[in-house]
């Protein structure tokens, strides 16, 4: 919901983000915040890496008809899911191979998308170079 700091803003999780992108072209990172307010105001270094890599990290505030929701989950390749039941806690399951979850969390989140609004806060401006 709100770029997780202790998940979102450490090198275990940027390093191999920034790997990821950088050597495939075709890479696209889409990110669902429902409090980008909250992300701008304490920073991030997730959030500061997309301004820089604008062509392959895209964010957007989450529409207010799928922030009911209270689940948080990352879909990777198509091919695997990392899901919490609850964005407010720490258990959750990983799976990989099962195109069917998978299928269907991607089609949720592609709602999602559709229906959101890339928020200005989270574009880059000339003071962040």
């Amino acid at each position: 919901p709100d770029l997780e700091p202790q998940l979102y803003d450490h090198d275990l999780f940027l390093e191999p983000m920034k790997r990821l992108v950088l050597a495939r072209s075709h890479a696209r990172v889409r990110v669902l915040i429902s409090d980008p307010g909250r992300v701008v105001r304490e920073g991030n270094r997730f959030l500061q890496m997309a301004r820089r890599l604008t062509s392959y990290l895209d964010f957007r505030n989450v529409s207010t008809e799928f922030r009911g929701n209270p689940c948080a989950f990352i879909v990777a390749d198509d091919r695997a899911i990392a899901y919490r039941q609850q964005a407010s806690r720490w258990d959750g399951i990983v799976d990989f191979d099962d195109v069917n979850v998978v299928r269907r969390y991607m089609t949720y989140f592609d709602e999602a998308w559709v229906g959101s609004v890339t928020q200005p806060e989270l574009r880059a401006t000339a003071i962040d170079f």
